[in-house]
């Protein structure tokens, strides 16, 4: 092995040998598939998280620099933005090495590339957690939204396909391992369409809802309390705004994150993991030599034994449920990693390095089972005759139903009774039943389509087409609203393919952070939402805007006392007007005795176009007990009607109670 001075050489063994790592996932799974590697490691390696990590202090200073905190100036947020992009790594590892510390590592890496000016605000007001939370929150944000998403609506739409193309095709259904009632095999993946789909929306759910904090050592917001008690838990907002995180719940927190948000997440991931296992070993026991209803189309390159040269394996099949039994359990780390006493302590600081893994795991399988998939066709034929070896007996649900409905008292009793009879003698049921008198009455008053049934039981299999052709239509329908945030249109090969090369990493374009940084020039983009949306509103009062657009402001509410003002809210969204106005009329708008109780804020919001843009929006603090008057909120309700704002927020707006007089 290396010496400690070898290690620290160029020619050191390094990870850049896969084979002289540590865990299969990197020798073996993840680092020898060399185009899946390419697609994770700007999320998962340890390069990528000191990326977001410096991601997360390069929009501390743009905030630091905007205009409502003005702390820095735009030039030394510049420095340490550019900084920012700079620091590698292996300097930070090298700079841990010295002072054995991680993030006050980072911390020195990034000010020994700033001036003296500079390097008082890299930093400023954080603790180690408030850069590393939001930054591990960050990369599974973007881990799951742009990789693990369309890899599991590719495995969604390729069982879809399935589904449609097995959709009348027989089977036999099987319960406790043994034969039931006849299937179709299309109803049977169809019934996996539907599992993973409820999964793939709880996944995007959980990363939609994942939390980045900035409220300091305690996270009762000390250090920011010295500039600005009132707005602490402001400026945590908009940095997070910035970063496309959700804040701590009611603004409290400890040292860390919340972790509940986190653990929905890795549950969510395993529990969608276990549909996954779950399939790869239904269609793995289907591959049976006995059954092979399922078979893999032989290649010659593709070796099944060292010494069986016929053989042929599920092996991606059941690759999946071994790499599942290794992630499962690793649930139980993530719950206990819930649990930090007081403030917080390092209990979960090792353990949590590992959680990275399960995701790597998770995606590698969901890749797996596409090609699985893909090399793998049904034998409808022997589907057919395996059904066809308990024809007999299949007979016996539809025959008890049919002579209960028809009014025989000890239906199930009955037939039970002809099952024995016929293991007894060797007599199809089929046969038996019209040699007795008790039955036969009852069979010939029956409709052509049950005596058939009765006769071919492989025809009693219920709605099973009907409903794997609707599930699969259904799905797909759900596809492009559960992906309507993020793909436009159709969803299909071709636009998954445009999604996974549009979509990198955050942290790949820190120079867009010089835009967000709001400055004292000559314009300003105003976020609008109450009767200031109206346009011909601005122009009695003298102001006219450059340009403007329709726009949607998450995890705020509106509210009204007596005028339009805002509240933060998980969850909820307010739609409004972003428009561009010159610094000079913003001043002569809310100056007006009405308005000087609005205070601007620092906010990002989203275009029709899904650009997110930076803005100011002016809200003031609500005044208990007062309600708009009928003819205001009629302003506000006329102009979100002309925008076209969404049907359920116009109703929010018309249930809002108003006072009986008017005023403005």
């Amino acid at each position: 092995m290396p010496t400690k001075s070898e290690g620290s050489s160029a020619d050191r063994r390094s990870p850049r040998n896969r084979f002289w790592t540590l865990s299969p996932l990197d020798f073996r799974y993840y680092g020898a598939d060399n185009e899946f590697f390419h697609r994770l490691y700007p999320y998962v390696s340890e390069e990528a998280y000191i990326k977001y990590q410096l991601k997360v202090e390069a929009t501390l200073a743009t905030t630091l620099a905007n205009s409502n905190w003005q702390l820095c100036s735009i030039e030394q947020a510049d420095e340490i933005i550019n900084a920012c992009e700079q620091v590698t790594a292996s300097e930070v590892y090298e700079e841990e090495e010295r002072v054995n510390h991680a993030v006050r590592a980072l911390v020195n890496c990034i000010q020994r590339k700033v001036t003296a000016k500079a390097k008082p605000y890299v930093h400023l007001f954080a603790t180690s957690n408030d850069i590393t939370d939001s930054a591990s929150a960050l990369r599974l944000k973007e881990l799951t939204i742009n990789v693990i998403v369309p890899d599991l609506v590719e495995l969604e739409m390729l069982l879809i396909s399935l589904a449609r193309k097995y959709a009348n095709v027989p089977q036999i259904g099987r319960t406790h391992g043994q034969h039931a009632e006849p299937i179709t095999f299309g109803f049977a993946l169809a019934s996996y369409v539907s599992r993973l789909l409820g999964r793939i929306q709880r996944i995007i759910d959980c990363a939609e809802n994942l939390q980045g904090k900035f409220s300091g050592s305690v996270g009762a917001y000390n250090a920011l309390s010295l500039i600005d008690e009132s707005n602490a838990p402001l400026f945590e907002q908009q940095l997070l705004d910035k970063l496309g995180l959700k804040r701590s719940e009611r603004y409290i927190s400890t040292q860390i994150v919340q972790p509940e948000y986190l653990t929905d997440l890795a549950y969510s991931v395993i529990s969608c993991f276990s549909v996954l296992a779950n399939l790869a070993d239904d269609i793995r026991h289907l591959h049976r030599t006995e059954i092979a209803e399922v078979e893999q189309a032989y290649n010659v390159h593709d070796i099944g034994s060292s010494t069986m040269p016929h053989k042929v394996n599920p092996k991606n099949f059941e690759q999946v449920k071994s790499m599942w039994k290794m992630t499962m359990p690793r649930m139980v780390t993530v719950f206990m990693d819930q649990i930090s006493e007081h403030q917080r302590d390092l209990t979960n600081s090792a353990s949590g390095r590992f959680l990275i893994e399960l995701f790597v795991a998770f995606d590698y399988s969901t890749n797996r089972l596409v090609s699985a998939f893909e090399m793998v066709k049904a034998n409808a034929e022997n589907m057919r005759t395996n059904l066809e070896t308990s024809m007999d007996r299949l007979i016996s649900e539809p025959l008890y139903i049919l002579l209960a409905l028809n009014g025989f008292s000890e239906a199930y009793r009955r037939v039970r009774e002809l099952v024995e009879e016929s293991e007894t003698t060797k007599i199809p049921i089929a046969e038996l039943i019209w040699e007795k008198h008790d039955i036969r009455p009852i069979l010939q008053k029956l409709r052509h389509d049950q005596v058939e049934t009765l006769k071919d039981p492989t025809k009693y299999v219920g709605v099973s087409r009907q409903r794997a052709l609707e599930t699969a239509a259904q799905a797909e329908e759900s596809i492009v609203m559960i992906l309507g945030s993020y793909i436009r249109g159709s969803v299909d090969a071709s636009s998954l393919v445009s999604f996974r090369e549009e979509r990198r990493p955050s942290y790949e374009n820190m120079r867009a952070l010089h835009e967000n940084v709001t400055t004292p020039t000559d314009s300003v983009k105003i976020f609008f939402y109450g009767s200031f949306m109206d346009l011909e509103v601005l122009r009695t009062l003298g102001v006219v805007p450059r340009t403007f657009e329709t726009a949607e402001l998450k995890n705020w509410n509106i509210t009204f006392s007596p005028m339009a003002t805002l509240d933060p809210s998980e969850g909820d969204s307010v739609y409004g007007i972003i428009a561009e106005l010159s610094r000079a009329e913003v001043r002569t708008l809310y100056s007006r005795d009405d308005l000087k109780h609005y205070k601007p804020v620092d906010i990002t919001a989203a275009t029709k176009r899904n650009k997110h843009v930076p803005a100011q929006c002016y809200i003031s603090k609500p005044r208990t007990g007062q309600k708009p008057s009928v003819e205001y909120l009629q302003r506000v309700i006329h102009a979100a009607e002309n925008l076209g704002f969404p049907p359920a927020y116009l109703t929010q707006l018309r249930r809002t109670p108003t006072t009986q007089t008017s005023n403005s």
